[in-house]
Protein backbone atom coordinates (compact mmCIF):
# COMPACT_ATOMS: atom_id res chain seq x y z
CA UNK A 1 0.00 0.00 0.00
CA UNK A 2 1.44 3.26 -0.45
CA UNK A 3 2.75 4.93 2.43
CA UNK A 4 0.65 8.37 1.45
CA UNK A 5 -3.07 6.28 1.80
CA UNK A 6 -1.71 4.56 4.41
CA UNK A 7 -0.93 7.62 6.66
CA UNK A 8 -4.11 9.06 5.28
CA UNK A 9 -6.06 6.21 6.57
CA UNK A 10 -4.28 6.53 9.70
CA UNK A 11 -4.84 9.91 9.89
CA UNK A 12 -9.00 9.23 9.76
CA UNK A 13 -9.00 6.18 12.01
CA UNK A 14 -7.29 8.62 14.80
CA UNK A 15 -9.55 11.09 14.09
CA UNK A 16 -12.13 8.77 14.42
CA UNK A 17 -11.23 7.27 18.23
CA UNK A 18 -10.80 10.98 19.45
CA UNK A 19 -14.33 11.38 18.18
CA UNK A 20 -15.48 8.31 20.15
CA UNK A 21 -13.28 8.92 23.38
CA UNK A 22 -15.29 12.46 23.47
CA UNK A 23 -18.58 11.15 22.80
CA UNK A 24 -17.94 8.43 25.46
CA UNK A 25 -17.02 11.84 27.57
CA UNK A 26 -20.26 13.44 26.55
CA UNK A 27 -22.60 10.56 27.20
CA UNK A 28 -21.38 9.14 30.33
CA UNK A 29 -20.65 13.00 32.09
CA UNK A 30 -17.06 11.37 32.80
CA UNK A 31 -13.42 11.95 31.62
CA UNK A 32 -12.66 10.20 28.75
CA UNK A 33 -8.80 9.81 27.09
CA UNK A 34 -6.72 7.93 24.35
CA UNK A 35 -3.40 7.70 23.71
CA UNK A 36 -2.04 6.36 19.96
CA UNK A 37 1.29 5.65 20.41
CA UNK A 38 3.39 5.82 17.06
CA UNK A 39 3.29 8.61 16.52
CA UNK A 40 2.41 10.03 19.72
CA UNK A 41 -1.10 11.65 20.65
CA UNK A 42 -2.56 12.36 23.82
CA UNK A 43 -6.32 13.75 23.75
CA UNK A 44 -7.57 15.52 24.98
CA UNK A 45 -4.29 17.54 26.05
CA UNK A 46 -5.64 17.40 29.83
CA UNK A 47 -4.81 13.82 29.90
CA UNK A 48 -2.12 14.00 33.22
CA UNK A 49 -5.47 14.61 35.28
CA UNK A 50 -7.53 11.90 34.09
CA UNK A 51 -4.39 9.24 34.18
CA UNK A 52 -3.78 10.18 37.55
CA UNK A 53 -6.71 10.25 38.76
CA UNK A 54 -7.04 6.54 37.03
CA UNK A 55 -3.42 5.64 38.51
CA UNK A 56 -4.28 6.64 41.91
CA UNK A 57 -7.17 3.82 42.20
CA UNK A 58 -6.36 0.67 43.97
CA UNK A 59 -5.19 -1.79 41.19
CA UNK A 60 -8.81 -3.87 42.00
CA UNK A 61 -10.59 -0.83 40.99
CA UNK A 62 -8.81 0.13 37.82
CA UNK A 63 -9.71 -3.71 36.72
CA UNK A 64 -13.17 -3.96 37.96
CA UNK A 65 -14.59 -2.84 34.44
CA UNK A 66 -12.25 -4.07 32.42
CA UNK A 67 -12.63 -6.33 29.73
CA UNK A 68 -10.19 -8.10 27.67
CA UNK A 69 -10.91 -9.74 24.05
CA UNK A 70 -11.91 -13.31 25.79
CA UNK A 71 -14.09 -12.35 28.44
CA UNK A 72 -16.16 -10.10 25.61
CA UNK A 73 -16.50 -13.00 23.58
CA UNK A 74 -17.47 -15.24 26.49
CA UNK A 75 -20.26 -12.62 27.40
CA UNK A 76 -21.35 -12.90 23.86
CA UNK A 77 -21.39 -16.52 23.68
CA UNK A 78 -23.19 -16.91 27.19
CA UNK A 79 -26.00 -13.99 25.85
CA UNK A 80 -26.58 -16.03 22.43
CA UNK A 81 -26.82 -19.53 24.08
CA UNK A 82 -29.02 -17.83 26.33
CA UNK A 83 -31.42 -16.50 23.24
CA UNK A 84 -30.79 -20.09 21.77
CA UNK A 85 -32.17 -21.39 25.05
CA UNK A 86 -34.88 -19.04 25.54
CA UNK A 87 -36.09 -20.16 21.42
CA UNK A 88 -35.79 -23.50 22.31
CA UNK A 89 -38.02 -23.10 25.15
CA UNK A 90 -40.54 -21.07 23.26
CA UNK A 91 -40.57 -23.58 20.22
CA UNK A 92 -41.09 -26.33 22.58
CA UNK A 93 -43.98 -24.96 24.01
CA UNK A 94 -45.30 -23.97 21.10
CA UNK A 95 -45.11 -27.14 20.20
CA UNK A 96 -47.08 -28.81 23.29
CA UNK A 97 -49.54 -26.22 22.00
CA UNK A 98 -49.97 -27.59 18.87
CA UNK A 99 -50.18 -31.22 20.19
CA UNK A 100 -52.67 -30.23 22.72
CA UNK A 101 -54.73 -28.44 20.66
CA UNK A 102 -54.49 -31.18 18.55
CA UNK A 103 -56.17 -33.37 20.67
CA UNK A 104 -59.07 -31.22 21.95
CA UNK A 105 -60.17 -29.83 18.75
CA UNK A 106 -59.63 -32.95 16.37
CA UNK A 107 -59.95 -35.50 18.44
CA UNK A 108 -56.83 -37.34 17.97
CA UNK A 109 -56.60 -40.13 19.89
CA UNK A 110 -53.62 -40.75 22.87
CA UNK A 111 -53.22 -43.77 20.73
CA UNK A 112 -51.82 -42.40 17.53
CA UNK A 113 -49.25 -40.20 19.44
CA UNK A 114 -45.65 -40.92 19.13
CA UNK A 115 -43.31 -41.21 21.98
CA UNK A 116 -41.91 -37.44 21.67
CA UNK A 117 -45.38 -36.18 21.01
CA UNK A 118 -46.46 -37.58 24.24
Amino acid sequence: MHPQLRKAIFRKRRECLMRKATQISTLTGEEACGVVLSPPVYWPPSINGVLDRFLSLHEADQCKKMTTPDSFMQEKIAKMEEEVNKEHRKATDQEINYVTHSIYSHGKPIDCLTFGET
